[in-house]
């Protein structure tokens, strides 16, 4: 049995709402030169890419839960790799938004680039459309989920663009997560573009 609950809560853009601060790109300066172990408590690996792993984790200090991902840079093809995830990182740095994944840090630490960010428990969209294929035989979802989940990502795409001035690039199901709560959040901003002028 697959529970597919998609948190509802429309969040408007305005005033309450942060727009970016108008910053260029992810210095040196944003990146910490530690281990992220001396802030996270690894609970295990919740998923491997391409170029390098993510872990769940606790921060020690606040008891949030987290998603690390890791680059190595051992390879001389992790050049774009890193590239990618500094890209995200900037991204995410300058993005507080309800329906996008929250930024927690960057970590630079024994030739390997970290970046935490918040860990969404049930997974991705594409994980719950295969879990209900695997059970069931098919996959669909609830005409209110589906507008949730529509709705979660229009709106965080209207914030990228209009105020964050970025193109995303790269949505499909397995970069909108779901926290425990249903909440839509989208992610993976790896080949993301920085808009220049209004289209």
């Amino acid at each position: 049995f697959v529970f597919v609950c998609v948190h509802t809560t429309h969040f408007p853009m305005g005033p309450s709402v942060r727009p970016p601060p108008k910053t260029a790109t992810l210095t040196t300066a944003s990146i910490n030169n530690e281990d992220p172990a001396t802030r996270y408590d690894i609970v295990g690996i919740i998923g491997r890419g391409s170029y390098g792993k993510v872990y769940a984790a606790t921060d020690r200090f606040s008891g949030a839960k987290v998603a690390i991902k890791s680059i190595p840079a051992d390879e001389t093809d992790d050049e774009a790799a890193h590239a990618e995830l500094a890209r995200e990182a900037d991204v995410l740095r300058r993005c507080a938004y309800p329906f996008i994944v929250s930024f927690y840090g960057a970590f630079f630490h024994e030739r390997t680039l970290y970046v935490a960010t918040q860990l969404c428990e049930a997974g991705s969209l594409l994980d719950v459309l295969r879990a209900q294929l695997r059970l069931h035989g098919t996959a669909s979802l609830t005409e209110p989920a589906l507008l949730a989940v529509a709705t979660a990502a229009t709106t965080a795409l209207r914030y990228l663009h209009d105020e964050a001035r970025v193109l995303h690039r790269d949505l499909k199901g397995a970069n909108l997560l779901l926290t425990a709560r249903g909440e839509v959040k989208l992610c993976d901003f790896g080949v993301s573009a920085q808009l220049t002028s209004t289209m």
